[in-house]
């Protein structure tokens, strides 16, 4: 069976989770969900003994981008390869990124100069970043 698993890019930092537990994702860190309509992640907060906060206390925060697992690992076989992440076989070769086709259902990768290549070569590349904090690399290649 395929690993269900997803991220999600809030400005400057990702919220992992990986079980699904009715309607939230939820995993030792935080959890998503909706709240009044609204796709949202709870991130678990550490409280001071005395704190006006009874454990377990969560903070909400909206999501802006929710990314899926490929279910598929990189070339070290140790890296998880989500949409959005960037892939590259040596440094000095085009840089990929993993990108979901609606139409077709299906991930791949793509580069401006080269387009759309199927999911298999990820095998060979390796995940060294995502699109969220080094999208200059794709205007530069």
């Amino acid at each position: 069976m395929r690993e269900t698993k997803f991220r999600a890019w809030n400005e400057d930092h990702f919220i992992y989770s990986d079980e699904i537990y009715g309607d939230t994702l939820k995993d030792g860190d935080g959890w998503f969900g909706f709240e009044d309509g609204v796709f949202k992640a709870w991130v678990s907060v550490t409280v001071t003994p005395g704190d006006m906060y009874e454990p377990p206390y969560s903070s909400s925060e909206e999501l802006d981008i929710i990314e899926q697992f490929t279910s598929l690992k990189d070339r070290t076989d140790k890296t998880d390869v989500y949409e959005g992440d960037l892939c590259q076989r040596n440094p000095d070769e085009p840089i990929f990124e993993v990108k979901w086709d609606n139409e077709r259902a299906m991930f791949y990768l793509y580069n401006k100069e080269y387009g759309r290549r199927d999911m298999s070569f990820v095998r060979v590349m390796r995940v060294f970043s995502n699109i969220h904090e080094r999208e200059n690399l794709l205007e530069a290649k």
